[in-house]
């Protein structure tokens, strides 16, 4: 298959036809350069006219490296009118950010130009081994810990995707004929993996489903669907990795053509390569069991274990890790880069980070918490990293995703009511989600946005409590992503 893109690549450089690259983000910019730099014309399209752009974008400051270059850039460009722009295209690579069943990828489509993810193209020409990561929650802390376990054992690795780097931004040239010496751990959202249809990972994780994207999406089940591209191509020699504690993952099992492995806890399947948790705190029972190749070995937790207490909090942590020590034996790697690396890796930022304390009041930003079942996690992990005693002062709001239901989170508040004080709404939805909330007995209270939400829940504080900034919502009422809402949270407490 990796032949079959680049005999598609050579055929439009040796026609002197154009790709389209759809979308001026950080994919689109990626994927534009580097077809450049291979010798192929490139003309990019996206919706927002100049100005607009240059305004709002927070890749503006790249333009001039696009012109300088001479890719063409089309503005104002959306549904049909693509087709004024796609003479002598014969293949669109296309963003995240534009959905495969737009009208603008209909149009494609009804042109007779073929359509690829930047995330597969990019794939297939680093023409390295690749392990794939997909998930609603938890991808980009799994993805990180299986690259410093392979680094930790030695090897050479890139890690890229839907954590920041794109896939193709890694590619040198298309022509040589030695692959990238290493593996490729890669991030995959399913904005990426939903126009994915030659994708086909040596290794793929597919960690959980909960309700996420469904204002793009509709449904649960058309949301895994693109989620289970990452395994659709795999053989018999690939292997798949799934949870077996979620039963809408785990019942895809027995479909797969792959070799599959599960993690999870008390896990019912006979002679399947597992990572099986145990995880009690409160008795001391913190440990993970891996049987993979007919070897079977422990990794604790606990202080005499030998890992040892690590920076990983909480059960959906414990998963996290669990999927990243099967893909990486999967790999090669030995046990001792797997202890190494599980006892240094101190997390991701904006990630259950306490950020600050004041007045005994600690404050714990959560921003990557862009869903309901992300906060759910957040709140469990707190309840159980700080105790019961601790009350919570919960932080939500933004641009709240629609189609997703509030009820799960308000029958974990409602079962852990002791351990909440106030729930301070913010944001576009703010009113939204107080709305949802108010047949909850907790305190609740209504700003304007996050900086007013601070300011109300710190008043709202007392010594011993927890400030918990664990959205459940997007960012993009106030922010450009979850990290510049993070960071400005942290500004904001550093203030306090």
């Amino acid at each position: 298959m990796q032949q079959t893109i680049l005999n598609i690549l050579n055929k439009i450089k040796g026609n002197k036809e154009k790709i389209l690259v759809v979308g001026l983000g950080i994919t689109g910019i990626e994927s534009a350069l580097t077809l450049k730099r291979n010798g192929i014309n490139v003309i990019i399209c996206e919706r927002s006219e100049r100005e607009q752009y240059l305004q709002k974008s927070k890749f503006a400051d790249r333009l001039p490296e696009i012109e300088n270059n001479k890719i063409e850039v089309a503005f104002g460009i959306d549904g049909a009118a693509v087709s004024s722009i796609a003479k002598d295209v014969s293949l669109a690579v296309i963003s995240p950010g534009v959905p495969f069943d737009s009208p603008l990828a209909n149009t494609l489509r009804q042109s007779n130009i073929k359509i690829m993810s930047e995330f597969e193209l990019g794939i297939e020409l680093l023409k390295a081994p690749t392990i794939c990561i997909t998930g609603s929650n938890g991808k980009g802390t799994t993805t990180t810990l299986i690259g410093e376990i392979l680094k930790a054992d030695n090897q050479k690795v890139k890690i890229a995707g839907n954590i920041g780097t794109p896939v193709i931004s890694e590619v040198g040239s298309f022509w040589e004929s030695h692959p990238y010496n290493g593996w490729l751990v890669a991030e995959a959202s399913s904005y990426q993996l939903e126009a994915c249809s030659i994708l086909k990972p040596q290794i793929a994780l597919l960690l959980n489903i909960s309700e996420n994207h469904l204002e793009r999406h509709k449904t649960i089940e058309r949301y895994l669907d693109c989620k289970l591209n990452i395994f659709r191509q795999q053989t018999e020699n690939d292997l798949a990795i799934l949870s077996y504690d979620d039963k809408m993952v785990f019942a895809h099992a027995k479909n797969l053509k792959s070799k599959v492995a599960l993690f999870g806890s008390q896990i019912d399947a006979p002679h399947q390569d597992r990572a099986e948790i145990c995880y009690h705190p409160e008795k001391n029972q913190d440990w993970i069991d891996l049987t993979f190749g007919g070897r079977a070995e422990r990794f604790d937790f606990t202080s005499q274990g030998n890992i040892g207490k690590i920076h990983l909090f909480g059960y959906h942590n414990r998963l996290n890790i669990a999927a990243a020590i099967l893909a990486a034996r999967a790999a090669g790697a030995s046990t001792a880069a797997i202890v190494a690396a599980c006892r240094s890796f101190t997390g991701l930022p904006h990630r259950q980070q306490l950020v600050g304390e004041k007045n005994g009041v600690r404050f714990i930003n959560d921003s990557k918490s862009t869903s309901i079942a992300a906060s759910e996690a957040a709140i469990k992990t707190t309840i159980g990293r700080f105790g019961k005693d601790a009350k919570i002062i919960l932080m939500l709001g933004g641009i709240s995703k629609g189609g997703s239901s509030w009820q799960p989170l308000i029958n974990l508040i409602e079962s852990e009511k002791d351990s909440f004080k106030t729930i301070c709404c913010f944001g576009k939805d703010g009113e939204v989600i107080l709305d949802n909330l108010k047949s909850l007995p907790t305190k609740k209270c209504l700003a304007k946005n996050l900086e007013e939400a601070l300011i109300a829940a710190n008043s709202s504080a007392s010594t011993g409590d927890i400030v918990l900034f664990s959205p459940a919502c997007a960012s993009f009422d106030e922010f450009k992503d979850f990290e510049h809402r993070g960071e400005r949270f942290r500004q904001l407490v550093e203030k306090l």
